[in-house]
């Protein structure tokens, strides 16, 4: 597992662009949040070209010729480790949830087995392969998101070596503890590959990312990091590392 170095450049921000996250439903986290909107001109974007994209409506049985689930392909994985495509979908009798232990405290955060079949099990098989294991969140947006997931490879990002689409459902709301996919702001609708981002307050993002799951504790401590000095701009690095030292998965 590559570990990523300080301030990686994971996620860029065009300068009129918008963030690219998914997500549904509100987190069951007591945590008092303020109410926050990211400016309407805003999309979260990350800086992987896709190469052979499918559509947003690919169903979610469909299966790539590589035997993937959400029609998973094999894409450039900007010379990190290349993980096979995912082929199981989680078992519907089971409630899985991801722990996140980061150096600024703990993330649980329960997988939407139901609502997003395919981008939960994707998450999940990253998770069971130790992918996230000494990655960070490279891009933190006090009031909006907290985001990492991709390792850094000669100072660029990189992904598992795949992707793949579960267009999210359209009454998706992005508010306080979503957990969803970042993607290129010329991927299809639900594009997944590696980078997540976890909502920290409310947001008025369209419903064009993957969702994952919703934090059910520790999201004061996403709110936290959040908040931690950043370099601003269109990145907005943390000046410190924010590392996910180990995820697990949780099956029960």
């Amino acid at each position: 597992m590559i570990v990523l170095k300080a301030l990686p450049r994971l996620v860029l921000l065009p300068a009129l662009g918008a963030l690219a996250l998914a997500g549904c439903g509100s987190s069951s986290n007591s945590a008092s949040i303020p109410a926050a909107s990211a400016p309407s001109s805003v999309t979260i974007t990350t800086t992987r070209v896709p190469t052979t994209a499918t559509t947003a409506s690919t169903p979610a049985s469909t299966a790539s010729s590589s035997g993937g689930i959400g029609g998973c392909q094999p894409t450039s994985s900007g010379g990190a480790p290349v993980v096979p495509c995912p082929k199981k979908l989680l078992s519907a009798s089971h409630n899985y949830t991801v722990k996140l232990d980061t150096n600024y405290g703990k993330i649980d955060m329960s997988l939407a087995t139901s609502a997003a079949p395919i981008a939960a099990a994707n998450f999940a098989y990253l998770v069971k392969r130790g992918f996230y294991n000494g990655l960070t969140f490279n891009r933190i947006v006090p009031g909006f998101v907290i985001q990492g997931g991709a390792p850094i490879v000669d100072g660029q990002e990189a992904g598992p070596g795949y992707q793949l689409v579960e267009a999210p459902p359209s009454y998706l709301q992005y508010n306080p503890g979503v957990v969803a996919m970042a993607k290129t702001a010329v991927a299809p609708y639900g594009d997944a590959q590696s980078q997540f981002f976890i909502c920290v307050a409310d947001t008025n993002l369209p419903p064009q990312y993957a969702y994952v799951g919703n934090v059910t504790k520790g999201l004061n401590v996403a709110v936290h990091i959040s908040d931690l000095p950043n370099s601003g701009g269109a990145l907005n690095q943390p000046e410190e590392p924010v590392i996910i030292r180990r995820a697990t998965l949780v099956a029960g």
